[in-house]
């Protein structure tokens, strides 16, 4: 009897770790937690024994936090016996007041520096204040505590919003007034940004530039129809459609240089629907007249000259924004890129 009780209790056993590694490889993969009922059938028609418990979707969402968790503690008993000294970078959530905080540090046997997520929590408000204790009283509850952030917090990164970076109240200086040895930083991703935004703004051409390609991004994807006939000019120049969609918009660099892209490599197509729609009788006057005056702005001159310029310059910044990206990136590195895209 006892040995029965052992080998079932072995069995049970393995058929759990079995769907543990299934809700990990889920949760690591971005994949639905619905996937989980269909991987366990699926394994099960493949022979394996996955018991008869922990099989919904919600079972899966309960095991990927249980792993996060004691992912977590693990993380952090690491950097405290360690004594690992660490960074801290958040960003807020564009649609709920919410902070995601990820760590930078070592972790782990190598002394390689890693930047990873470490917990997302909802805020009461989005003050400065505010922000500056839920992040401590996050760092408490994960038991990292003051006298250890004391001696090992030594950065502090974030966007540039007023409220984190606020030269008299922001969260940095809050957070400075406690860890006196903190360094502020601004995320150089974040900073070519606005470089670039302010750049849009004082050149004046840019705007109208910016109101065309506004036009083809409503013209296109608003409109199967019009997407359907784009195709078919494509086909017939044995050419294949890129995406088009919006440029400096709130997204990073890299997004900006596909649409310029997809309008560089379409051009021909793009002229050959405009020029046929401007002249099909099908459409009303109103149509027609639209279809003629993106058509007379997509030949002109200028707008060539500025699509290949604009796609030069964009083409260096979005790979600085790509570079700036990197998980492993340092501040010296960073800076000889950035010195190295200087196009003064």
């Amino acid at each position: 009897m006892d040995l029965q009780i052992i080998k079932n209790n072995k069995l049970q056993y393995e058929s759990t770790e079995k769907i543990f590694r299934t809700a990990y490889f889920i949760a690591k993969n971005q994949r639905p937690f619905l996937d989980m009922p269909k991987l366990i059938d699926l394994q099960a028609l493949n022979g394996v024994n996955m018991g008869r418990v922990l099989q919904t979707n919600k079972s899966c969402a309960n095991i990927a936090d249980h792993i996060s968790n004691e992912t977590r503690v693990k993380i952090c008993n690491n950097i405290i016996e360690n004594n690992r000294k660490l960074c801290i970078v958040v960003d807020e959530s564009t649609q709920k007041t919410m902070l995601v905080i990820f760590l930078r540090c070592a972790n782990g046997d190598s002394q390689d520096i890693n930047i990873f997520f470490f917990d997302i929590i909802e805020l009461n408000c989005t003050s400065a204040e505010s922000i500056k204790t839920a992040i401590i009283n996050n760092m408490l509850k994960h038991g990292i505590k003051l006298d250890f952030l004391k001696q090992n917090l030594v950065g502090f990164v974030s966007d540039g919003a007023s409220n984190m970076l606020g030269r008299k109240a922001g969260v940095g200086v809050l957070l400075q007034k406690i860890f006196p040895d903190l360094i502020i930083w601004h995320c150089c991703n974040h900073r070519l940004e606005l470089a670039v935004s302010d750049t849009i703004k004082e050149v004046q051409g840019l705007n109208h530039f910016q109101c065309f390609f506004e036009k083809l991004y409503s013209l296109y994807h608003q409109s199967p129809k019009n997407m359907t006939e784009l195709n078919a000019c494509a086909a017939s120049l044995e050419s294949s459609i890129l995406n088009i969609g919006k440029i400096f918009t709130i997204r990073w660099l890299a997004s900006s240089i596909r649409t310029v892209r997809a309008v560089w490599n379409n051009y021909v197509a793009l002229h050959k629907h405009f020029q046929e729609s401007s002249i099909d009788n099908k459409r009303d006057g109103k149509e027609r007249s639209k279809y003629l005056g993106l058509n007379n702005m997509l030949t002109s001159k200028d707008f060539v000259f500025n699509l290949g310029m604009l796609y030069d310059v964009l083409n260096e910044l979005s790979d600085l924004s790509l570079q700036l990206q990197k998980r492993d990136l340092g501040l010296t590195k960073a800076h000889n890129m950035i010195d190295r895209k200087n196009f003064g």
